[in-house]
């Protein structure tokens, strides 16, 4: 019967297109998540990078960069900071947070 073999491929282009939205899904969150784990890691890089040029512990340079925007200004202009070297987001880092009444020179 031609209606029921047009039928199912109807069903077999509707279940075709259901798993490409799925994989395109699937993909976007595999993206997002590498993108997370990229920005986590360029943080802790610049945290670290900066606790050992001002000979703080990691955790202090963690609630210095908090508490004088320095973590806010990474994530706000991360898209671009994170192309640069770690040594020009740590002199960034500082210049943000001295403008916002951070001591470290």
């Amino acid at each position: 019967d031609v209606e029921r073999s047009r039928g199912l491929g109807d069903v077999y282009k509707r279940q075709h297109i259901r798993l490409t939205n799925l994989f395109i899904t699937y993909n976007e969150r595999i993206m997002s998540n590498r993108e997370l784990s990229n920005r986590i890691e360029y943080f802790v890089g610049c945290i670290g990078a900066f606790a050992e040029k001002y000979s703080l512990s990691n955790s202090q340079a963690y609630k210095y960069l908090k508490r004088f925007s320095g973590l806010d200004f990474l994530e706000e202009f991360y898209d671009i900071e994170h192309t640069f070297s770690i040594e020009e987001a740590v002199d960034d880092l500082t210049k943000i947070c001295q403008r916002n009444g951070g001591a470290l020179a």
